[in-house]
């Protein structure tokens, strides 16, 4: 498992605009009973190239 906790102008901001052309990754949240659940899906290939139009 690996956890960014902030990682200044390459948050989740920047990547939802496929900076670089990487694409959207999964997003995770902890909650404070410790559960997992994704909160953002990992972007598709096709939703990335939809938006290169």
């Amino acid at each position: 498992m690996l956890i960014i906790d902030g990682a200044g102008a390459y948050c989740s901001g920047m990547s939802a605009k496929n900076y670089n052309a990487f694409p959207v990754c999964a997003e995770v949240l902890r909650d404070g009973a410790g559960n997992y659940r994704v909160i953002r899906e990992r972007q598709t290939l096709e939703q990335m190239l939809a938006n290169e139009v």
